[in-house]
């Protein structure tokens, strides 16, 4: 857990600094996935201790989201994450359509110089986190949750649970989960990390001890208190089978027809 964490205080602070519109903005892309760059980051990690206030690298050299993930016996995947962003959205509904307008324009920033800073015609940076997994250049996994900055800490759980630890889509999406609190809780406005780390009761007590030694400030909610509401189906390479998840935390079901 404290390695995700930290991983994602890094990935965090680059988004702040880097991640928008690449149409209006030098995003450095190809360095930020690059392996080098990821070795470079890596070694910004204290195993011992959690970081607090964390700046970008340098890679140049709420609850109105739903998601849902479907596949075919072609072996098709899909993971939808559709999102109006804020209770209701903008208010605005399209013409008579009856389909309600997202206020997503509320993530741009006014501070003139900021990558986000909003510009007629530019896009702007978003939450949003479907994913999909490939194995052997073929169809493997597809995840996604809504729950705003926890998408991307939810969805590192779930792919890390399933390729490095083993774990069916059920037992990943239903194991403890984490999520490591910005400063505010909120995506629209320039913020750092905190050391404010929410973890499920049902975290080993050697687990939270062990964080806390490390400098986390944790705060435990309830045993299925933790963020999202994520979805997931896996691929079976040997035999082709689609295995379902779905969060007990929240509405959701995984069903075959």
């Amino acid at each position: 857990v404290h390695l995700m964490v930290e991983a994602k205080k890094l990935a965090f602070a680059d988004r702040e600094k880097y991640m928008a519109d690449p149409e209006w903005v030098d995003v450095p892309i190809e360095g930020m996935l690059s392996k080098s760059y990821a070795a470079e980051q890596a070694e910004r990690i204290d195993l011992e201790k959690a970081a607090f206030d964390v700046p970008a690298g340098g890679p140049e050299a709420h609850e109105d989201t739903t998601c849902f993930c479907t596949a075919d016996r072609a072996g098709n995947l899909v993971c939808i994450l559709q999102s109006i962003q804020s209770g209701f959205g903008s208010s605005l509904v399209a013409g008579d359509t009856g389909v309600l307008l997202n206020n997503r324009m509320t993530y741009w920033h006014l501070e003139e110089g900021h990558p986000n800073c909003l510009i007629p015609g530019k896009r702007v940076r978003h939450t949003m986190n479907p994913v999909i997994v490939t194995k052997d250049g073929q169809p493997f996994l597809a995840c996604g949750t809504p729950g705003a900055d926890t998408q991307v800490q939810t969805n590192l759980q779930l792919v890390t649970h399933i390729l490095d630890f083993g774990m069916t889509p059920q037992e990943a999406v239903s194991a403890p989960r984490w999520r490591s609190l910005q400063n505010p809780m909120e995506s629209t406005i320039p913020h750092t990390c905190s050391n404010d780390l929410q973890l499920e009761n049902r975290f080993p007590s050697d687990t939270k001890d062990g964080l806390a030694g490390k400098g986390h400030e944790l705060q435990i909610v309830g045993d299925w208190g933790g963020p999202g509401s994520a979805q997931a189906i896996m691929v079976d390479p040997e035999s082709g089978a689609l295995i379902g998840g779905s969060d007990p935390r929240t509405d959701g079901y995984a069903v075959t027809f």
